[in-house]
C-alpha cells in the first residue's frame, strides 16, 4: 500500500502503478468495511483516506466513486470524533456533489457535516451548506428534509431563535410523518434546546415527557 501511494505521487504513471493504485482502492475499501464491523472508526477512516488519495490517481477519473468515498470518510471521522477531519472531508464531498449535480449526495454530506453532539459551534460553512442541501432535495422525502432542517434549526439557535423554533417544529413534523424514531429524537432534542422563554415552559415539559417515553 505504501509503495503504491509513493508511486502515485510521482509524475509518471506506468502500467504497474495503475495496477497498484487499483489494488490500494480495493484493499482500502475492504479493510474499511472490516474496521467498521469491529467499530474501529479511526482505522476505517484511515483506510478510506487511502482510497480517496488513490482515486486521485486513476485514469480515467471516477468522480462518483470519489464522492462516495469522501462521504463515507467524513461519516467515519464523525464516529471517530475527529471534527476537523470530518469537516474537511465533507466540504470536499459537498463541493464535488455540487459539481456532479448530485443533490442526494450533497444532502448526505451536509447531514454528516453538522454534528448535533457539538455544543452549537461557530462554523460559517454550516448554514450555507445546509440551506443549499435543502434547496436541492425532493420535498417529498421527509427523512432527508427532517434531518437537514433539524441541523439547520440547531445552527440557528444562537443566531435567530424564532427561526430555529420554526425549523425545529417543521423538522419534528416531518420526522413523525416519516415514522423514524431516531429522527424524531433528534428533532425533539433541538426543539427543546431552542425553547428558552418563560412562556414556553409547558411546551418544554411536554417535550421532555415525550423524550422520556420514546
Amino acid at each position: 500500500v505504501r509503495a503504491a501511494l509513493e508511486l502515485a505521487n510521482s509524475s509518471v504513471t506506468p502500467a504497474p502503478l495503475v495496477t497498484l493504485t487499483e489494488s490500494v482502492i480495493r484493499f482500502a475499501g475492504h479493510a474499511a468495511g472490516q474496521a467498521l464491523a469491529r467499530l474501529s472508526f479511526d482505522d476505517a477512516a484511515t483506510q478510506l483516506d487511502r482510497a480517496s488519495i488513490a482515486l486521485d490517481h486513476v485514469s480515467p477519473s471516477r468522480p462518483f466513486e470519489k464522492l462516495e468515498t469522501l462521504i463515507r470518510l467524513g461519516e467515519c471521522q464523525a464516529l471517530a470524533r475527529n471534527p476537523e477531519r470530518r469537516r474537511a472531508a465533507l466540504l470536499k464531498a459537498a463541493a464535488l456533489a455540487r459539481t456532479l449535480e448530485r443533490p442526494g449526495a450533497l444532502a448526505r454530506a451536509a447531514i454528516a457535516y453538522c454534528d448535533l453532539s457539538e455544543w452549537s459551534p461557530h462554523d460559517p460553512e454550516a448554514i450555507p451548506l445546509l440551506e443549499a442541501a435543502i434547496g436541492g432535495i425532493d420535498a417529498g422525502d421527509p427523512r432527508l428534509s427532517a434531518a437537514l432542517e433539524t441541523r439547520l434549526a440547531y445552527r440557528y439557535v444562537r443566531i435567530e431563535r424564532e427561526r430555529a423554533q420554526s425549523l425545529a417544529h417543521q423538522a419534528l413534523a416531518r420526522a413523525r410523518s416519516a415514522g423514524d424514531p431516531h429522527l424524531v429524537q433528534e428533532a425533539l432534542y433541538v426543539l427543546l434546546f431552542s425553547l428558552a422563554g418563560p412562556d414556553q415552559l409547558a411546551e418544554r415539559a411536554a417535550l421532555r415527557e415525550e423524550i422520556e417515553r420514546s
